[in-house]
């Protein structure tokens, strides 16, 4: 068994003015992305020039290495990730604590994010913006617990961030507290701008309005996935789900949920996301299990190819003395149940 991630959409086009095109807009919507998630003013509006004629530069066109190396990169979120780096180089001596926080979470560094603020004093740890930046890293660790504690004190202030409620609100929602959490969710989805032009792309100007970390009123993965699971139009579930992993791909709940709703349509790739995050956080449980529960599924003989990382999921989960009781469970061709 063997997955080609071309089947599915990634890589980057070989047509060359198709990538500098792509990437130009990826650029685009990456910048907006790092001012929301950072939170940093002005670069929504940066642009790049030549340094000699001040004459204005397209994006691949200023960073020819950087578009070069971004066209050999097949995930979306990780030809982020590379774009995230150049703009954090350009921004990193104007950052503060919790923006520098903020960035490491979102390139999946969270555990280098906590040390960061722990390091800070006291007062400055228990600030509002440092406190929302701690349930941020403990959101993307799969520790909602600690994300709620840490959340309550980012909305402890008299105009609390939308980013610091939506964190407070996942968290809740994680912990079972389902009501104070839809509560919170209500109250920012009454924000919204406006209702999706039914003339226009509606998932994509439903994500823009709601979902966007840089423009929408509710940028909860949580909550996308309650979307998204009720989402009867394959066509547009399929683009709404697409739309959310790169949205959210700081957050594992959300990639473990992309991965629970494709399996009974395609339960190769929903192995992939599932061994793919497995193996960049070993530390959840989840993951690591029903990959391993998927990997027998598909292949119960072991002789498809995966061995090795059969092996490792095995040990993992041996050496964790890891059960599935009280976790989210998938089987091919069922409903996830817990």
């Amino acid at each position: 068994m063997s997955i080609d991630p071309s089947t599915y959409g990634w890589g980057t086009p070989s047509d060359a003015a198709q990538a500098e095109a792509q990437f130009d807009a990826e650029w685009d919507a990456a910048v907006g992305r790092y001012a929301g998630i950072v939170g940093i003013e002005g670069f929504q509006g940066l642009t790049l020039e030549h340094p000699t004629t001040g004459a204005k530069l397209l994006p691949h066109q200023g960073m020819a290495g950087t578009f070069s190396e971004w066209r050999r990169i097949q995930a979306s979120y990780d030809r982020e990730r590379l774009i995230f780096g150049y703009l954090y180089d350009m921004s990193r001596r104007i950052l503060n604590r919790h923006q520098t926080a903020n960035y490491l979470t979102r390139t999946r560094q969270p555990d280098r994010a906590i040390t960061l603020l722990q390091d800070a004093r006291p007062e400055e740890r228990n600030a509002p913006l440092n406190a929302a930046s701690m349930a941020y890293a403990y959101l993307s660790m799969m520790r909602p617990a600690d994300a709620v504690s840490w959340a309550e004190k980012g909305v402890a202030c008299d105009a609390p961030s939308r980013r610091a409620e939506c964190l407070l609100a996942d968290g809740l929602h994680m912990t079972g507290r389902m009501d104070e959490a839809h509560t919170i969710y209500s109250r920012l989805m009454a924000t919204r701008s406006k209702a999706a032009d039914p003339q226009t792309d509606v998932v994509r100007a439903m994500f823009a309005d709601l979902f966007s970390q840089a423009t929408g009123a509710l940028p909860s993965p949580v909550f996308a996935i309650m979307v998204g699971e009720g989402t009867a139009d394959p066509d547009q579930a399929s683009a709404f789900w697409r739309m959310g992993e790169l949205e959210f791909h700081d957050s594992p709940y959300f990639r473990m949920h992309y991965a629970y709703a494709i399996t009974k349509s395609d339960p190769v790739w929903a192995l992939a996301k599932l061994a793919a995050l497995a193996q960049e956080r070993p530390q959840i449980k989840e993951a690591t299990l029903n990959a391993l529960s998927l990997l027998k599924q598909l292949d119960p003989a072991g002789s498809g190819g995966m061995a090795d990382l059969r092996r490792e999921l095995e040990k993992r989960a041996a050496a964790n003395r890891w059960t599935t009781d009280g976790m989210t469970r998938i089987e091919i061709g069922a409903e996830p149940r817990s």
